[in-house]
């Protein structure tokens, strides 16, 4: 059986993109329902190296769309990130409030 040597780009990136799926759907069977940054990182990995395949192999067309879908899940990925910081920023701000109301609750109580 002989090896093709040509298969090496793809078979790397689409295990790439395998590995991102594998992620994105143990997150969903634990119970979580949004997109995970790993899922999308490998995904985006995984594309440039078919993309990087695609332009040695002179498939200008193919390479075309892979960057395509590279730049959809770029922005994907950066408004994940916006979402998990202003996510996070919002969690801290409620914890402060909360922490205030058990505050001025305690308060009421001692003086009575």
């Amino acid at each position: 059986m002989n090896f093709d040597s040509t298969l090496v780009g793809p078979i790397i990136g689409l295990v790439l993109i395998a590995i991102g799926w594998l992620l994105q759907l143990a997150s969903s069977w634990s119970g979580k329902r949004e997109l995970r940054k790993r899922f999308i990182i490998f995904y985006i990995i995984g594309v440039a190296v078919l993309i990087i395949d695609s332009f040695m192999k002179g498939d200008n067309i193919s390479a075309f769309f892979n960057l395509v879908t590279l730049i959809l899940a770029g922005i994907v990925l950066a408004k994940i990130g916006k979402s998990d910081e202003f996510r996070t920023r919002k969690t801290k701000k409620k914890i402060g409030r909360s922490d205030e109301v058990k505050t001025r609750n305690t308060k009421k109580k001692k003086r009575r």
